[in-house]
């Protein structure tokens, strides 16, 4: 899983400098989908599909991978694949 940048993103960009208690689940219901984006490489599918199985182990949620931007989700991929300067101006 190298260069796989994972992002947990509450609700919005810009990401808070303040760290948050996330809740992931709710009563066997995810509260978000994995991102991936419409370009991801398959690479980029299978480390997003290995952890919708990691994340539906811990919550027994059923946690669905979808195709999009990084406005909410838990955005899986490389920092190609979501350009977003103030999200990785440190890396």
């Amino acid at each position: 899983m190298r260069n796989f940048v994972l992002l947990v993103l509450a609700v919005y960009i810009p990401v808070s400098v303040h760290a948050q208690e996330v809740t992931l689940s709710k009563n066997g219901k995810a509260l978000f989908d994995v991102v991936i984006s419409e370009k991801a490489t398959e690479k980029t599918k299978k480390n997003a599909e290995e952890l919708v199985v990691y994340l539906n182990r811990m919550t027994k949620a059923n946690f669905e991978i979808k195709p999009g931007t990084a406005d909410k989700g838990i955005i899986a991929g490389t920092i190609s694949d979501f350009p977003i300067p103030a999200v990785f101006k440190d890396v």
